[in-house]
């Protein structure tokens, strides 16, 4: 440490908990322009009552009704997998990529051991779970997948399909004589993974909230159906039918310490809703049109359809949106459209516009005074040079709250010959997103985290590049604790004794993507990266050129770690483990 199961009708319960407590306002003056959605494919595919998006938009899985589970490759919209999946139920189990991977997991009947995976090429991976045909869920990290048991029990397991634990109270399944067990509409992550929703289905309608932390419950609540949280996992809210009345009623709560915050009295009329990447959008079905709303005003934005004599008659069951701006909808009349969205998709908006280093101090300095989400955007193409430390070992203030900072291709650096410091610090609790941005020339000394330390908070890097930083642990990122995402990043000569550019101890998540590392150097041991007992996913990255003193010229792993479709070359150890130790 440095010194210093989705319910198809009622889930627009999330649009009316935006316009409740989730989203920041946003200046009223900003008016999103209307969204222009391009017929891309159609695909002709009956039956579909799911949908969903590998994490890059790569793989588009749809659910049958008829119980089998198509996977379509977006490069050409061939069909690159069609498995089989029992159910006791009509409508199959629902669809879950593991984040970061493209590996697709599904509940089902048939399966004769716990798992049965199916890898149908290096990069594409479908996992069968014996879920009783019951929803499975992976956690928001990628460190644990819930699975729910028949006798009311769910069960915690790691990535690879170790048991960890189970949460609940096993019923005897002889109470169930006509069910043959408890059943669930689904189960919900929080997205900090520190708490889990089950929600029950049928007779079993009710909603128990589970800390992850303790394994037990702080809230049941019956005749609830639907569950959705804010983005830092810390509050929710919960939609509840009394028995007698019909009526509805929304119910906004904090975690800790545990209380109500505010009801609502609403319609029960609700159907499916999506939400965009980004959360600035909402997208739902209504008499079979589809229509988008902004996530923070709930005002309607227009449509273009090209072509305009196109029309998206949509079915509420089944609509999904990528991270890379594809929306799928499973129409009327058994077509699936995908559509994408235009040059004309508005960017994120900016709460702060800053063009000097010192701004940027200022602005962190602002966003952390409040709860809501600051997106920083920096000028495009801009360098930011620092000559002193603003908090001992970092140039800017330690990250509190919950900031994305936008850096249109700008450049954080350390301006050579100055005192030794990095740049972020994320506190436990903190949240940051930085995406398109390069950090350069951080140097801690002795210390850790070159450029950036995660003490506790929750980190996400898109498009990040890191270049010649330097620290004892984990030249370019210390992840000491907490969640640490990275997608389509770059890590080039950084240099530590541990970790030359990532150092992940015991209690850190790191999940890798899309990323390359190259020339990254370790004077002992994880020339990339140095995984020291947490816990580690790579998927599609490449590691070229790093070298170790000792052990793993590009990984050397002491924790638990799974990679998949990624490549090492010209990586060298000393001792041991050229490429992997």
């Amino acid at each position: 440490m440095r010194n210093g199961a989705r319910i198809y009708r009622y889930m627009f319960l999330e649009i009316l908990l935006a316009g409740i407590f989730i989203f920041p306002s946003r200046n009223e003056a900003f008016q999103l322009p209307p969204i222009e959605l391009t017929l891309l494919q159609s695909l002709d595919s009956p039956g579909v009552i799911d949908l969903a998006w590998s994490f890059d938009g790569k793989y588009l899985a749809a659910g049958y009704a008829d119980h089998k589970i198509r996977v379509w490759n977006s490069d050409d919209w061939s069909v690159e997998a069609t498995i089989d999946c029992e159910s006791h139920y009509t409508e199959a189990s629902k669809l879950t990529w593991a984040p970061g991977q493209s590996n697709l997991a599904v509940g089902c009947l048939e399966v004769s051991d716990l798992v049965e995976v199916i890898t149908i090429n290096e990069n594409l991976t479908i996992t069968k779970i014996n879920s009783f045909d019951q929803s499975v869920a992976w956690s928001p990290d990628g460190s644990y997948i819930a699975v729910p048991e028949k006798n009311g029990e769910v069960s915690i397991f790691s990535p690879s399909f170790q048991f960890l634990y189970t949460i609940g109270e096993a019923i005897p399944l002889s109470q169930f004589p006509d069910t043959g067990g408890i059943a669930y509409n689904g189960l919900k992550w929080s997205p900090n993974s520190n708490y889990l929703a089950t929600i029950g289905k049928g007779q079993f309608t009710s909603i128990t909230i589970w800390d992850l932390q303790t394994r037990e419950p702080i809230h049941n609540a019956d005749f609830a159906y639907d569950i959705t949280w804010s983005p830092d996992g810390n509050t929710f809210a919960m939609a509840l039918t009394d028995p007698n009345t019909g009526m509805s009623t929304l119910e906004t709560w904090v975690t800790a310490p545990l209380q109500m915050i505010g009801s609502t009295v609403t319609s029960d009329s609700y159907n499916y809703p999506i939400t965009s990447s980004d959360n600035q959008y909402i997208v739902y079905c209504e008499k079979d049109a589809l229509y988008v709303y902004d996530s923070l005003t709930l005002e309607r934005i227009d449509l273009q359809v090209v072509p305009s004599e196109d029309v998206i008659s949509c079915s509420i069951y089944a609509m999904a949106w990528s991270s890379n701006s594809l929306l799928a909808v499973a129409q009327q009349g058994g077509i699936i459209t995908i559509w994408e969205i235009g040059s004309g998709f508005p960017p994120l908006s900016c709460t702060l516009q800053v063009a000097t280093s010192g701004e940027l101090i200022t602005a962190i300095s602002t966003a952390n005074s409040t709860p809501e989400l600051d997106t920083i955007c920096l000028t495009d193409n801009a360098t930011y040079t620092f000559t002193t430390a603003h908090i001992p070992l970092n140039a800017l203030p330690a990250i509190t709250s919950e900031i994305t900072i936008i850096g249109n291709g700008a450049t954080l650096t350390r301006q050579a010959g100055s005192p030794l410091f990095g740049f972020f610090e994320v506190s436990a609790g903190g949240n940051l997103t930085l995406e398109n941005l390069t950090l350069s020339g951080g140097d801690v000394g002795n210390d850790t985290g070159g450029a950036l330390v995660n003490e506790g908070g929750t980190v996400t890097l898109n498009n990040v590049t890191f270049t010649n930083n330097h620290a004892h642990t984990g030249g370019a990122i210390d992840n000491e604790s907490g969640s640490l995402t990275l997608i389509d990043s770059t890590f080039e000569n950084n240099q530590a004794d541990y970790g030359g550019a990532i150092d992940n101890d015991t209690g850190g998540t790191l999940s890798i993507s899309g990323s390359a590392f190259t020339s990254n150097t370790a004077d002992l041991d994880g020339g990339a990266i140095h995984n020291d007992g947490g816990t580690l996913t790579v998927t599609d990255s490449t590691f070229t050129s790093n070298t170790a003193g000792r052990y793993g010229g590009a990984l050397d792993n002491t924790g638990q770690a799974i990679l998949s479709g990624s490549t090492f070359s010209g990586n060298s150890a000393s001792w041991s483990g050229g490429a992997i130790r």
